[in-house]
């Protein structure tokens, strides 16, 4: 539960650093003092209940697969359905996923570890930020082409 809300305050004070966030038992609570305990947390995360388009907006171009456990006592799954509510209201063109366990509680993390599905999805995200230096290595590379090539139409500096 603490891991999850940590990813998405993470996620959401920097989104560009991460390609994707899987959050497992928790809950998205905004603005959380540094020395906030766990009691704390949850009763901020159960509080925001339900989350919103406007909450969620830091992360709502972020992909994300949440996973929570049906029978879990101690974040309730209502906050990970509101979450999963709350980006897919918020008009994202981005990848997000909801699995419920449904004989999981809260160590859910087990099975959601279990899946290859996961690690397969993990692996096909990529960071904007990462993307874009790709894409600004690809403009510099055809620049550089061009110049270096009077074939190419382009005029030489």
């Amino acid at each position: 539960s603490m891991g999850a809300f940590g990813a998405w305050a993470l996620a959401a004070a920097a989104p560009d650093l991460f390609a994707a966030v899987a959050p497992i038992a928790g809950g998205f609570a905004q603005e959380m003092p540094e020395n906030t305990g766990l009691g704390e947390m949850l009763r901020r995360g159960h509080a925001e209940l339900p989350i919103t388009a406007d909450m969620v907006g830091p992360v709502k171009d972020l992909p994300a697969w949440i996973f929570h456990g049906k029978q879990d006592t101690t974040v309730d799954e209502r906050c990970s359905r509101s979450i999963h509510r709350a980006l897919k209201a918020s008009q994202r063109a981005q990848d997000t996923r909801l699995t419920i366990y449904p004989r999981a509680g809260h160590s859910c993390w087990r099975d959601a570890y279990k899946s290859a599905a996961l690690s397969t999805w993990l692996l096909a995200q990529r960071s904007k930020a990462a993307s874009r230096k790709r894409a600004q290595k690809q403009v510099a590379k055809r620049k550089a082409i061009g110049k270096s090539n009077p074939a190419s139409g382009e005029k030489l500096a």
